[in-house]
């Protein structure tokens, strides 16, 4: 449904376009690939639930030390640690 208001029209134009946008990137199965950004959030996260799990020491399915991993992330991020903390 159209509108007689230059700025809706504008605004429904730019969406359309987005989802085109958006859906010729999709693989036919229905997934998109992309990576996967974030601030150190992942990271401690990732360490937090472990713990909460309590899986820090379990192995990882391809039998890497999981406690080795987790001290490698923790050692990654303090180093990424600011002076304000």
């Amino acid at each position: 449904m159209m509108s007689s208001d230059p700025d809706l029209e504008s605004l429904i134009k730019a969406r359309d376009r987005s989802v085109d946008a958006l859906l010729s990137l999709q693989k036919e199965d229905g997934h998109w690939c992309g990576e996967l950004e974030g601030d150190s959030i992942l990271q401690s996260e990732y360490i937090l639930m472990k713990w909460i799990l309590e899986q820090e020491h379990a192995p990882l399915r391809d039998g890497r030390d999981g406690w080795e991993i987790l001290q490698r992330v923790a050692r990654r991020l303090r180093a990424q640690q600011r002076p304000d903390g």
